[in-house]
C-alpha cells in the first residue's frame, strides 16, 4: 500500500514538473516573440502617431480659420504714401498671437480627444518578409499619444510679374508628440506648414525698362537694348 502511494506521488511530482517545464518553454518563447515584435509594433506606431498629428494639424487649421474669418487685412497692415505706393507692411502682433494659440490648442484636444489608439498588424508582418507583409490574422496594439504643437507665423515674397510681388503669411506648425506602448515610448515630431492668407502687391509701373543680355563672349552684359526709354538731347 505505501509502495503504490509512493510510486504514484512520484508520477504526480512528474507531471507536475513538466507542467512546469511547458509553462517555462512557453513563457520563453512568448518573451523571445515579443522582443522581436516590439521593433515592427514601435514603426508602426511611429507612423500611425505622425498620421495622427499631420492630420489633427491641418483640421485645426481649418477650424480655427473658419471660425476667426481671418483674412490678409486683419493680419498684414499696408502703409501707403500719398501716390498710393506701398511703403511698408505691419503685422497684427494681436491676431497672430490668437492664430498661434488657437491653433496649438485645436491640435492638443483633437488628439486628446481619445484615450488610446488602436494598431491592427497582419501576423505576417512580423516574419520580416516581403512576401508574407500584410497577410494573416491582424493583432490588436493598444498605444496612447499626447501632443504639443510650436505654430510660427511666416511672412514670403515671391515675384509676380513686373514691379508686382505676391505677399504671402504661412503657418509653420511644428507638432511633438510622445508615443507610449505596453513596454515602449517614443518621442514623434511632425513638420507643416499653412497659407494663411495672400495678396499681390503692384507698384509703379515704369515708363521704359532694359533688358539686359549677356553674350559667352563677354564678360560684361555685352549687348543692351533699350525699349522706350529716349535720352534727352543736350
Amino acid at each position: 500500500m505505501r509502495r503504490r502511494k509512493a510510486v504514484h506521488s512520484r508520477k504526480k511530482r512528474r507531471r507536475i514538473c513538466r507542467v512546469v517545464a511547458v509553462l517555462l518553454v512557453l513563457s520563453v518563447l512568448t518573451a523571445v516573440t515579443l522582443v522581436q515584435m516590439r521593433p515592427v509594433v514601435l514603426r508602426y506606431a511611429q507612423t500611425v502617431g505622425k498620421r495622427i498629428l499631420l492630420n489633427a494639424a491641418n483640421e485645426a487649421v481649418v477650424q480655427v480659420l473658419s471660425e476667426l474669418g481671418t483674412d490678409y487685412t486683419d493680419i498684414v497692415q499696408l502703409a501707403t504714401d500719398g501716390e498710393g505706393r506701398v511703403t511698408s507692411l505691419q503685422i497684427n502682433a494681436v491676431t497672430v498671437n490668437l492664430l498661434k494659440s488657437r491653433i496649438s490648442l485645436a491640435i492638443a484636444e483633437a488628439v486628446a480627444a481619445q484615450e488610446s489608439y488602436q494598431l491592427a498588424i497582419p501576423l505576417g508582418t512580423f516574419l520580416g518578409s516581403e512576401y508574407t507583409a500584410g497577410l494573416g490574422p491582424r493583432i490588436s496594439f493598444s498605444m496612447q499619444l499626447t501632443a504639443h504643437s510650436v505654430v510660427n507665423i511666416e511672412s514670403a515674397f515671391e515675384e509676380a510679374g513686373l514691379n508686382q510681388v505676391e505677399h504671402r503669411i504661412l503657418l509653420q506648425i511644428q507638432s511633438t508628440g510622445r508615443l507610449v506602448l505596453r513596454g515602449a515610448t517614443d518621442v514623434l515630431t511632425v513638420d507643416s506648414s499653412a497659407l494663411v492668407a495672400e495678396t499681390v502687391i503692384v507698384g509703379v509701373t515704369p515708363d521704359a525698362f532694359t533688358n539686359v543680355i549677356e553674350t559667352p563672349a563677354s564678360d560684361t552684359a555685352g549687348l543692351i537694348n533699350d525699349y522706350g526709354a529716349v535720352s534727352e538731347s543736350p
